[in-house]
């Protein structure tokens, strides 16, 4: 699983990326913003130690993986959105649907029930979309994101090789990460520009 585990550290630089292009939120939100990558990357560190036969880390890299794809995705991409919201109606929304990420977090230690996790992570993005609708180039950015995110979805399912398949996921989300967060450093500087012109 030599392709799996070497990608592995592409995701890694990826979240190191998002970590550092951190959104303007406040330092507590920003604590949460990194606890939730800081989960995506335990599972990408404990894979690559995994796929790469370096040591037996199975049951930490499906723990961390379990709470990165049922919690920890939304957590950065809701964060991310809550730092470029202009009215309390459009916190609201992503607020409500990162407590719906909660439950179904919360639900899939239970039972199995993944289309809830996803479907929040789709909205999410799809609010995403509506909120960049006046930056075109930050917009672009988190369209293209998406659909790299989407595609995982057709090579997962005719891409036979596992090795090989792990390794296109592991790219695409690193793919993912880079171009959201550029996206929301875009608005967020774009939206500084307007103020300092209107001022």
């Amino acid at each position: 699983m030599f392709i799996a585990g070497l990608s592995e550290f592409l995701l890694i630089a990826s979240l190191v990326f998002a970590a550092i292009k951190y959104p303007c939120v406040s330092p507590g939100i920003r604590a949460v913003y990194h606890l939730t990558l800081a989960t995506t990357l335990s599972a990408a560190l404990m894979g690559s130690l995994r796929y790469l036969e370096v040591a037996d880390t199975i049951f930490w890299h499906q723990t961390f993986s379990f709470a990165s794809k049922h919690i920890g995705m939304a957590g950065f991409i809701g964060i991310s959105l809550l730092s470029i919201c202009r009215t309390t109606l459009e916190k609201q929304i992503i607020l409500c649907l990162m407590a719906i990420a909660i439950c179904s977090f919360m639900v899939n230690i239970f039972t199995s029930f993944p289309i809830l996790s996803d479907a929040v992570i789709i909205l999410l993005l799809g609010f995403g979309v509506h909120l960049y609708r006046s930056n075109t180039k930050a917009a672009t950015l988190v369209v293209v994101a998406t659909v790299i995110l989407l595609s995982t979805l057709v090579w997962g399912a005719i891409i036979p090789d596992e090795n090989f398949r792990l390794g296109v996921f592991h790219v695409c989300l690193s793919l993912f990460i880079v171009l959201f967060s550029q996206g929301v450093q875009h608005e967020r500087t774009a939206s500084v520009s307007t103020s300092a012109q209107a001022i």
